[in-house]
């Protein structure tokens, strides 16, 4: 047995060797991958900038209850909320009556922050997380026929009432999932 002083042998150092010039790189050779690349890197700048563009409602919703016969509403909403809840603010109220879903246009009159007790006294069930009861008048371009009269089992129509907070661009709500706040969650 020889004994040789070199790490490697000849034949693996001349493969090595000969496979770093341009041969060795991988290339891929189909001319679909460029048009893909193109077309990927496209898509990413249109929704880059549609981001900037395109805004999103922030809404806050809950049930709610009208009594069509005296043109009023109580809703429950979450007390995130309360800041925008003012006298004056317009609702969107979506009501269930006897001839299908209604859209009803609803203006606030009173919000308080409300208890348990003060959700249950209104007639709803319990709301899983701290609320603010607004109470209102339906909208004055809404006919009374309109407001989907009661049948006569119930006195009150029940549904869901939708307050438009305010509106945010795409990309700053994206980009506010990436942003952490002091105590380290997101804002």
């Amino acid at each position: 047995m020889t004994k040789s002083t070199d790490l490697f042998r000849r034949e693996a150092l001349e493969y090595w060797s000969g496979q770093r010039g341009p041969a060795g790189v991988l290339r891929v050779g189909a001319p679909w991958v460029g048009w893909l690349y193109w077309v990927v890197l496209a898509l990413l700048a249109a929704g880059l900038a549609l981001s900037f563009l395109v805004r999103l409602d922030q809404t806050a919703s809950g049930p709610t209850l009208v009594d069509p016969q005296h043109r009023t509403f109580v809703a429950v909403l979450p007390a995130d909320a309360s800041s925008a809840v003012q006298a004056g603010r317009r609702l969107r109220l979506e009501v269930d009556g006897p001839r299908g879903r209604t859209e009803i246009v609803a203006q606030a009159l009173h919000a308080d922050a409300a208890a348990g007790s003060d959700i249950r006294r209104a007639g709803f069930g319990s709301f899983p997380q701290p609320a603010v009861l607004v109470t209102g008048v339906l909208g004055p371009n809404v006919p009374a026929a309109n407001a989907a009269a009661p049948t006569p089992s119930s006195a009150r129509l029940t549904g869901r009432a939708v307050m438009l907070l305010g509106s945010r661009r795409a990309s700053s709500v994206f980009l506010r999932g990436f942003v952490a706040t002091p105590d380290g969650g997101s804002s």
